[in-house]
């Protein structure tokens, strides 16, 4: 569970373990090996992506490339990779477990503040700004492209895929859910 420090709950026993060389975390996520990813975002040690071996309890941190970006959330992809919101650079961030290194993806826009995101079926990456409309693709080869919101996105916590492909979100200040999807040519001309 997040919050201050990681902790895990086990049902069997009712007994409770702290991790406490992970004092504060904002996201957790479970890997196809059922390792479980954090982030921290407010903690001493601000700014490390990590892991916890399920099966030994050790936990072992990377640190991205700018250090300033402080991991808020994070997503496992279809292939392992671990994807993360850097809130105060402007940039979304990826870490691949078997290379342990990081890439960091920066946003366009004015001040792109990655909070809420999620990966659809074909391993792209969709977010939303805390504080612009935009909405932001990262694909699986590392493009980025904006696409301008016709609504007021700005507030959204995360973002979760659906069967259908599509990503559903909440809009936190107006009270608000939906979902957002590219049309493709072929829809959009059968539209008109």
């Amino acid at each position: 569970m997040t919050g201050r420090p990681l902790t895990k709950f086990n049902p069997k026993t009712k007994e409770w373990t702290a991790f406490l060389e992970v004092p504060d975390v904002y996201g957790i996520d479970v890997d196809q090996a059922g390792n479980v990813w954090f982030a921290e975002f407010n903690g001493a040690e601000s700014g490390s992506v990590g892991r916890v071996d399920p099966k030994t309890g050790k936990v072992t941190k990377f640190k991205p490339p700018s250090p300033a970006g402080r991991p808020r959330r994070l997503h496992i992809d279809s292939k392992g990779g671990v994807w993360f919101g850097q809130y105060f650079n402007g940039s979304i961030g990826k870490l691949d477990p078997r290379a342990q290194e990081i890439v960091e993806y920066k946003l366009p826009g004015p001040y792109p503040t990655v909070y809420g995101f999620g990966i659809d079926h074909q391993d792209n990456v969709w977010g939303v700004s805390h504080f612009n409309e935009a909405t932001f693709r990262v694909d699986p080869t590392g493009k980025v492209v904006a696409y301008p919101s016709p609504y007021n996105t700005r507030g959204s916590r995360d973002l979760k895929v659906d069967a259908k492909n599509r990503m559903w979100g909440g809009i936190q200040p107006d009270y608000k859910i939906g979902y957002f999807y590219l049309r493709s040519d072929t829809a959009a001309s059968r539209a008109n």
